[in-house]
């Protein structure tokens, strides 16, 4: 399946400033992965976490943030989310944000790419890590789109298939 739209072209209604580092981050996370680079990866979901809030909380308050931010406690700012209007969808509201704070918890307290410990889970804290960074951006072109349902139905297909390391 050739996808010609790309994510960025499906999300430029979100502002530059938080659109170009989604992306960034989306696609630092993809290359980390088959080269094992968990660090890369680690870094790079924590980042896309606190866009992907910047972009939710933005789209809820009727005003973006020129740039990511990050919230002193973002567990609980992605949980205030949820005392929204029940007009947001759920997804906006509830799900997505509760898949940030599973992958922000990984980021900041799981030690990927930190000394210490036996057994080394980076592989499969990085194949979690990719897994949820794909649900999430899949679900924002879901949602966020600005292309015909075709081409944003094509770009959440292809986002969301799993990639198998013999290929990669």
């Amino acid at each position: 399946m050739g996808v010609t739209t790309t994510v960025r072209d499906a999300l430029l209604t979100i502002p530059a400033g938080l659109l170009n580092p989604l992306i960034e981050s989306y696609e630092a996370v993809l290359t980390g992965v088959p080269s094992h680079d968990w660090q890369k990866v680690d870094l790079n979901a924590g980042n896309l976490c606190e866009t992907t809030y910047t972009i939710l909380r933005g789209h809820m308050d009727g005003h973006y943030a020129p740039s990511p931010q990050k919230p002193d406690n973002f567990p609980e700012a992605c949980r205030e989310l949820e005392n929204f209007p029940s007009t947001f969808p759920p997804s906006v509201r509830i799900q997505i944000p509760r898949v940030l704070v599973a992958v922000y918890e990984m980021h900041s307290n799981r030690g990927i790419g930190r000394v210490g410990g036996d057994v080394k889970p980076y592989a499969m804290d990085g194949e979690f890590l990719l897994r949820a960074v794909q649900w999430i951006v899949a679900e924002l072109v879901r949602i966020f789109h600005h292309v015909c349902v075709a081409e944003a139905q094509e770009i959440v297909e292809t986002v969301s298939e799993k990639q198998l390391p013999v290929i990669w």
